[in-house]
């Protein structure tokens, strides 16, 4: 995948933050530095492009856009009917086993709104919260 030219320049403000960052912390605890070990340090903290692009595009929906809290909400609402989920202990599950192909697309979906699946359990959003 080729990122387009405005996820480039978005990662090239987030480098940019995380280089600062870097040399503001180095500057506090040492008073001169080799600027190629700054360099150095300052490029392995900041993520390869290919996975900031990655992680940005978790954060959005399947469609490109950023989701508000009552827009996740009305799409895990959706879920839960297309797939006949039920929530039990936090946890959401399918009342009747899927296909293979339905459990992909439902933990994909699932995922695209931040939840995980835990094997034997079903989808959470987080360690302690209720799922809806």
């Amino acid at each position: 995948m080729i990122p387009n030219e405005e996820d480039i320049r978005e990662y090239a403000k987030y480098a940019l933050k995380v280089r600062e960052t870097v040399q503001e912390e180095i500057g506090k605890s040492v008073e001169k530095i080799d600027p190629s070990v700054l360099n150095e340090i300052s490029r392995s903290a900041t993520l390869p492009i290919g996975i900031w692009i990655e992680q940005k595009a978790r954060q959005l929906n399947h469609n490109g856009i950023h989701m508000s809290a009552d827009e996740s909400k009305v799409e895990v609402e959706k879920l839960f009917a297309r797939f006949d989920l039920v929530e039990n202990g936090g946890y959401a599950r399918p009342r009747k086993s899927l296909s293979q192909d339905d459990f992909i697309l439902l933990k994909n979906r699932f995922s695209e709104l931040g939840y995980e699946y835990q094997q034997g359990k079903g989808f959470v959003k987080g360690k302690d919260s209720q799922i809806r």
